[in-house]
């Protein structure tokens, strides 16, 4: 014992109230600590100096090293079952306050692995609907949770930013489906402000069917980042849902069918071309609407042109 405790002690023993010092708890030491540099057991009250709580028991939790010192008066067993969990990960335990340890147990419809894992060995993937919960790989394997966290560029506190909010509710791919139908209400995303709404919160969102690329409508009306504002262009057929982005219409993509015409604009799909009356012309083989040409005549180019017609 060094001379500062000796002296802590004495003026402990005069004004017992006004020094935090006391006895190491193991039965076979008598050192005297000061309570900031103690060890207390996870469990009880018992205190000991570091050398007896490292020396003489295991770690419970791989993390903060905490321990159970399994004297008379501790109730070490009740406290490891409901605050210490095992990762079957990492084979390693951990208490609550260091750790979250949940069970991968799915759902009726998706059933999970379920093995008990780490927040730090994998996500939770949560369905606040049907309380299934997922492990990382269990949930791409069947799960596929997704949350409503709306627009990245939203921010509350400026009114001038018109992107949109989620609900930030979590549901799973069975809970998310119709019973009516049996179709999964997939969840919007925005390529542009990395947003992702339910069918409850979406601004609307447009994807080419081209490059597969998704912008919600707020990023196509004011931007995002300095990037231009978005346009879609859809299939001139009514019944068809085929669009088209401004990147894959200015590089002609496959399967798009743009009426060469001057000012026109007017496209189609390839399945719907022959519908919407798309002709070629004979000559040059570009292809044209019905309003700028009939079929097997050439345009009016090749109309000026007649040596240029094969």
């Amino acid at each position: 014992m060094n001379f500062r405790l000796l002296t802590e002690l004495k003026s402990y023993l005069n004004n017992p109230d006004e020094i935090d010092i006391c006895q190491c708890q193991e039965p076979e030491c008598t050192d005297i600590i000061d309570l900031q540099e103690s060890v207390q057991c996870m469990a009880c009250e018992n205190k000991f100096c570091h050398e007896c709580a490292h020396a003489d028991h295991d770690d419970a939790c791989a993390d903060c090293r905490g321990f159970l010192c399994s004297l008379a008066n501790c109730p070490g067993e009740e406290y490891a079952v409901e605050h210490l969990h095992l990762c079957e990960v990492c084979e390693e335990e951990f208490c609550d306050d260091c750790r979250f340890v949940f069970q991968c147990h799915g759902n009726d419809t998706n059933r999970g692995c379920l093995k008990s894992t780490c927040d730090e060995c994998s996500d939770m993937h949560l369905c606040d609907v049907c309380g299934g919960a997922w492990c990382d790989k269990c949930n791409d394997g069947g799960g596929a949770v997704e949350i409503c966290f709306g627009s990245g560029k939203y921010d509350h506190k400026n009114s001038l930013m018109k992107y949109s909010p989620g609900c930030s509710k979590s549901i799973c791919e069975a809970c998310n489906t119709d019973t009516t139908s049996g179709r999964c209400n997939l969840f919007d995303w925005c390529d542009c402000c990395d947003g992702t709404w339910c069918k409850d919160c979406t601004p609307g969102t447009f994807r080419c069917s081209c490059c597969q690329s998704s912008h919600c409508k707020d990023c196509m009306r004011y931007g995002c980042d300095g990037s231009p504002i978005k346009d879609y262009h859809c299939c001139g057929s009514y019944a068809c849902e085929v669009r088209w982005c401004d990147d894959c219409v200015e590089r002609g993509a496959d399967g798009i069918c743009i009426c060469s015409s001057e000012g026109c604009g007017n496209m189609s799909c390839g399945n719907c071309a022959a519908d919407f009356e798309f002709f070629i012309c004979p000559c040059c083989e570009d292809p044209f609407c019905k309003k700028c040409i009939q079929d097997l005549s050439p345009c009016k180019d090749c109309k000026k042109s007649q040596s240029l017609c094969r």
